[in-house]
C-alpha cells in the first residue's frame, strides 16, 4: 500500500491508495512541502513571464520644415512590433519565440471600448522578437490610444473583450508530456497570453507586458513501490471547468473566462505522459498541467489520479490557482 502525502499548515495528511507511488501536488502560497504548487506557464518554446512589446511610431518630414512632424500612422501602413523578454519563468529554462509564432493586436482610443483589430502580427524570420503587421486605421497624431496583444494569433477574435467569438484554448482537455520532467510541452496555444498598454501617445512607443492566462499545476511522484514504476498518466479533477476552449475578456486588469460550451470544456485535466522513464524505487519524477485559474473553495474535493488509480483531498480552506504562479 502506498502513502500519498500532502502538507498543510497544521501539518501533514496522510491519503493511502493501491498503487505503489507517492504523489504530491504542491502549491507556491505556503511555506514547506504544500499541496497545491502552480508553476507559471507561458508561451514560446519553453516558458517566459514578461515580454515588453514595442510600436514604432511613424515620422515624416513636411514642406521644408527643417524639424519632423509627427503625422497620422495611416491604415495599412506597415508597423512593427518588437519584444523583449524580461523575465524566465521556470529558473533555468531558456526562452525564444519560435518560427510562425503571431500574435494578435488591438487598439482603442484611451478610456473607450471601441477596440479595433489590427489582426495578425509575425515574428520575424531571425526570431529576434520583432514581429510585422498593418494598422487596420490611422491614428490621430493628437490622440493616446490604449493598446492590447494576444498570443497566440486568434483570426476570429476581433476584441479584447471577446464573450461571444474567438475562443482560445487555455490547458487543453488532453495535454501530453514527452518524457518525465519536461515542460515543453508548456508552450503554444495551450498556454496564451496576454498584454495591455494604457493612454499612450500616438507618437510614443508603447511597451505591452505580457502576462498569463493560464496556471500550471505540478505533481511530484515517488515510487514507494518495489520494483521500477512508470507512469503513463496524470489527471487533476477541481471544483469547476479548468481546461477548454474559453472566451477571454482581458480589458479589465483581471481576465474574464466564459466557456465557449459545456462540451469543450472540464472539470479534470488529463495529461497522457509519451515515452516517460522507469522512476526507481525510492526516486521521483515530476508532471505538469496547465489549466485555467480559479479559486477553489473550502470544502472542494480535489482528485488526484496518477496511472488510474485516484486520490481525493477535501479543502479545508480555499485555494487560489493563479494565472503565471
Amino acid at each position: 500500500t502506498a502513502k500519498w502525502y500532502a502538507s498543510s499548515a497544521t501539518g501533514p495528511s496522510l491519503w493511502q491508495a493501491g498503487a505503489a507511488s507517492q504523489a504530491l501536488l504542491m502549491t507556491g502560497s505556503m511555506t514547506g512541502r504544500t499541496l497545491f504548487h502552480s508553476n507559471c506557464c507561458c508561451r514560446m518554446k519553453n516558458t517566459i513571464l514578461t515580454s515588453g512589446i514595442a510600436l514604432a511610431a511613424a515620422l515624416s518630414l513636411v514642406g521644408c520644415s527643417k524639424e519632423p512632424d509627427v503625422v497620422a500612422v495611416p491604415d495599412g501602413a506597415p508597423f512593427e512590433v518588437s519584444t523583449l523578454i524580461t523575465k524566465t519563468a521556470n529558473d533555468g529554462i531558456h526562452t525564444t519565440w519560435a518560427a510562425d509564432d503571431a500574435i494578435s493586436l488591438y487598439h482603442a482610443v484611451s478610456g473607450s471600448a471601441d477596440y479595433k483589430s489590427d489582426g495578425e502580427f509575425k515574428v520575424d524570420a531571425a526570431l529576434s522578437g520583432k514581429f510585422s503587421g498593418t494598422l487596420s486605421e490611422s491614428l490621430d497624431p493628437a490622440g493616446t490610444y490604449d493598446w492590447y496583444a494576444l498570443y497566440p494569433y486568434t483570426a476570429d477574435a476581433l476584441t479584447p473583450a471577446s464573450s461571444a467569438a474567438g475562443g482560445i484554448t487555455v490547458g487543453g482537455l488532453t495535454q501530453t508530456q514527452t518524457g518525465n520532467g519536461s515542460s515543453a510541452h508548456l508552450s503554444g496555444e495551450a498556454c496564451p497570453l496576454y498584454g495591455i498598454a494604457k493612454a499612450v501617445g500616438a507618437s510614443a512607443t508603447p511597451s505591452l507586458e505580457m502576462k498569463n492566462l493560464s496556471s500550471v499545476i505540478r505533481v511530484n511522484v515517488t515510487n514507494n513501490g518495489a520494483s521500477p514504476l512508470t507512469v503513463k498518466s496524470v489527471s487533476f479533477t477541481s471544483s469547476e471547468d479548468i481546461v477548454g476552449t474559453y472566451y477571454v475578456d482581458y480589458t479589465g486588469g483581471v481576465p474574464a473566462y466564459v466557456k465557449t460550451s459545456d462540451s469543450e470544456v472540464s472539470r479534470t485535466a488529463t495529461l497522457r505522459v509519451k515515452n516517460g522513464e522507469e522512476i526507481a524505487v525510492g526516486k521521483s519524477a515530476q508532471f505538469y498541467i496547465a489549466i485555467k485559474p480559479h479559486i477553489a473553495p473550502a470544502g472542494t474535493v480535489l482528485k488526484l489520479r496518477v496511472n488510474g488509480t485516484e486520490n481525493s483531498y477535501t479543502l479545508t480552506s480555499a485555494r487560489t490557482f493563479a494565472a503565471g504562479k
